[in-house]
């Protein structure tokens, strides 16, 4: 009998551990899918917007403009990865309270590219173009109507 109590308690207390790794393992170190948070099943309200890199091919990054964010150069999985210059992309991103994003891109010849975008919501079209060929590039920010919202100065630079 004391065998028994002793297997159920080894039991019981190994099942809670592994909950409890689970938890932290989702939490902090696992990415999630845009929309959810499987650490605390909690909903990320999300927005929808229209990318097109008239760059370079590159993997992009949308995240919301928050200390943490600007404090760290690991982001995740790219949100959006256009492979072909001059089309469009969808891209869903977490959504941002005070609707201002942080911009982020790596280009496939290793060429970082970042700006601040002041205002992005659901539905808005963003252009990323050189306006001389190479050095200065921008990044519009256009409304569901088409208008224009914002045009950033976007800093880039080797890695």
């Amino acid at each position: 009998m004391k065998r028994l109590k002793t297997t159920v308690i080894i039991i019981l207390v190994s099942v809670f551990l592994a909950i409890i790794a689970r938890f932290i393992y989702m939490r902090f170190f696992k990415t999630y899918e845009v929309g959810t948070d499987p650490g605390l099943n909690d909903t990320v309200q999300t927005i929808k917007v229209t990318f097109i890199d008239d760059v370079e091919p590159s993997s992009v990054w949308i995240i919301r403009d928050i200390p943490e964010n600007r404090k760290t150069s690991i982001w995740g999985t790219a949100m959006v990865k256009p492979e072909e210059t001059g089309k469009e992309y969808e891209a869903v991103i977490p959504m941002s309270e005070d609707e201002k994003y942080l911009f982020r891109m790596i280009d496939k010849n290793g060429l970082y590219y970042e700006t601040d975008i002041q205002k992005l919501q659901d539905g808005w079209k963003l252009r990323l173009y050189s306006k001389d060929g190479r050095i200065d590039i921008k990044l519009d920010v256009f409304d569901k109507n088409g208008n224009l919202i914002n045009e950033c100065a976007v800093f880039c630079a080797a890695l």
